[in-house]
């Protein structure tokens, strides 16, 4: 990229233009400074093809926000993109993971070795999707969404589209800075700014960063029925970035950037359940699909009958928990309620939980792009890429509070004097909470958490030529090549199963449900495409694409870990993972397609 820039000093200084769509192109207006009645005509500049074109010339359905639109329009966040954009949707999903959705192109799967449908972008580098969703735009210089599958410009992963944020870069022979805050309702705190510094003629360097805090939109209702508002956010992200113009010919910048997050976001901030009332082993605690109140549920004989709709509990009678309760001694009687004539709050906004949640995130990445114009009006580009992504999240398994305590015996004695049992157990387990969180422990009703984690370490290059010919041909190739290792885990903990390790003369500091899944990626993608303009008006594409991938996860089982005497191979709390499964794929795949000018009406 050649670098932008100039001569003037300015304080505050910006780039001016207007989100768009290629089926909608619209001019910019732009006030002269002796009259406000003159007025001309601007483009709007995206890099979909790789290189910098006028959106009325990209044969692509794409849609581009600078930051005047994104302002204007109120988007924040990647998830805020969907009110704005036709055939989009975003979502933040269970187990640490976020998906979009282009045109109903969308990967539902959950698993670490699962590939997106919708390529996620930073500077045309792969990033997480869950990224985009979480933090929020700053200091960018555009976002685009490209609709359509555009795997022989991207390389892999682009089936529904792609969605890439350009970050600004330094502005050379200028000092600009900028600071803007917010403060609203909930405490909504915001801080966002940046300084672009000229370090001689030719290079400049651009700091920015990003701060929010809230309090959350919701309650949480805790065991000693004080509440505390969750799904608040604290956050903040810190970006340098150093480039300019080496000579005449070649260019290069490198980006590095930290984000960090320690928040109460949650999975879901309402639970609706129609209780199951069926007996074990056909209760599954809540009626399937069914939250309207006439359903599924009947009574002893086998009568529809009325409930408060979507608003009772999980009947832990259908849960292993409520099974391993029951089978223990610990109520009354087999395929006990432990949830027995509760319901939940009719406000959305409010819910019961004996766990606050916890969301915690850390991102470094390093990015630097080098780029050489020859004499042959050939551009060469090379794009390499490092990132190091974390995020585990926790929260309260069942969504409710059990209102039958435990039976007293041996193994859950009365420890409160209240005439219920107490099982004492849970440290191990991440059971025990700090005081003001308003958890019990140790506890007398069922207790169950949940806890899901991903660490990831991935690196990429990519190579690409393109041809900026005075002729009717042109053409854009390139190759990607990808690496990523690391890990996913989803934990389940509940004190019943450790109280099942107690009853047989076992540790309980190991029981709990692992779900593990060690992975490796290595792909390789080459792709490109030539285009012929065949007339002014017509424009012919041909693309082609090559892909190779190899994916490698460790056969770990999914159990109930608890000492080896119990389940062999279980080894410091890890099941001993069998041989590693790998599996390679390779495709080659095309595109083909025409882009007609039908020109003025």
């Amino acid at each position: 990229m050649k670098f932008t820039r100039r001569s003037n000093c300015a304080l505050l200084a910006g780039a001016s233009a207007i989100a768009m769509t290629v089926a909608a192109p619209t001019a910019i207006a732009q006030d002269d400074g002796d009259t406000a009645e003159r007025r001309t005509l601007s483009t709007v500049v995206v890099t979909t093809q790789k290189k910098d074109e006028s959106i009325q010339d990209v044969p692509i359905a794409v849609s581009a926000f600078d930051p005047d639109a994104l302002e204007r329009l109120n988007i924040d966040t990647g998830s805020d993109l969907q009110f704005n954009i036709p055939n989009f949707s975003a979502s933040q999903g269970n187990f640490s993971a976020g998906s979009i959705s282009i045109r109903g192109i969308v990967n539902a799967a959950v698993g670490a070795s699962s590939d997106a449908a919708v390529g996620t972008h930073v500077n045309g580098v792969p990033a997480s999707g869950s990224t985009l969703l979480e933090t929020e735009f700053y200091d960018v210089e555009r976002i685009e969404i490209l609709r359509g599958p555009q795997g022989t410009l991207y390389g892999r992963n682009a089936t529904g589209g792609v969605v890439n944020a350009i970050t600004a870069k330094p502005v050379l022979e200028e000092f600009s800075a900028n600071l803007e805050g917010t403060y609203g309702e909930y405490n909504n705190q915001k801080l966002s700014g940046h300084v672009n510094l000229p370090v001689g003629e030719n290079f400049g360097l651009r700091l920015a960063g990003f701060m929010l805090k809230r309090d959350g939109y919701s309650d949480a209702i805790l065991p000693d029925g004080s509440t505390h508002d969750v799904d608040g956010r604290d956050l903040w992200a810190f970006r340098g970035t150093f480039g300019g113009d080496i000579n005449e010919k070649a260019s290069f910048w490198i980006m590095g950037e930290h984000y960090e997050e320690d928040s109460t976001r949650t999975r879901a901030t309402k639970q609706l359940c129609t209780k199951d009332t069926r007996p074990f082993p056909f209760n599954q605690g809540c009626v399937p699909y069914e939250i309207s109140g006439l359903g599924y549920a009947r009574d002893a004989n086998g009568n529809p009958i009325q409930v408060r709709p979507g608003l009772d509990t999980v009947n832990n009678a259908g849960t292993l928990g409520g099974v391993l309760a029951s089978s223990l001694g610990l109520y009354p009687s087999f395929g006990f309620d432990g949830n027995a004539g509760q319901t939940t709050s009719s406000d959305l906004r409010k819910f019961e939980t004996n766990l606050i949640p916890q969301f915690d995130a850390e991102s470094n990445t390093v990015t630097a792009e080098f780029q050489y114009e020859f004499d042959n009006d050939l551009t060469l580009t090379l794009l390499a890429s490092k990132n190091e992504n974390f995020r585990e999240f926790s929260d309260d398994y069942n969504k409710g509070i059990g209102s039958q305590p435990f039976l007293i015996t041996p193994l859950t004695p009365d420890l409160d004097g209240d005439g219920d049992g107490d099982f004492p157990g849970g440290e191990a387990l991440g059971l025990v909470i700090p005081v003001d969180t308003g958890m019990r422990a140790p506890a007398d009703v069922l207790l169950a958490t949940d806890k899901s984690n991903s660490d990831f370490e991935t690196t990429s290059f990519e190579a690409r030529i393109q041809s900026d010919f005075d002729g009717d041909w042109n053409f854009t190739a390139g190759a990607l090549k990808l690496d990523s290792i690391g890990e996913t885990n989803y934990f389940v903990f509940f004190n019943t199963a450790e109280a099942l390790a107690v009853a047989t003369g076992l540790p309980g500091d190991r029981t709990y449900f692992l779900s593990r899944s060690p992975y490796k990626l290595d792909a390789l993608g080459l792709f490109g495409e030539v285009y012929w303009q065949a007339t002014d008006n017509l424009k012919w594409t041909v693309g082609l694409r090559y892909t190779e991938d190899q994916k490698r996860q460790e056969d770990t089982p999914s159990l109930l870990l608890a000492p080896a005497s119990v389940f062999p191979g279980v080894l410091n709390g890890y099941a001993q993972g069998g041989p590693a499964q790998i599996a390679e794929f390779e495709e080659v795949t095309g595109r083909f397609g025409f882009d007609y000018h039908m020109g003025a009406f």
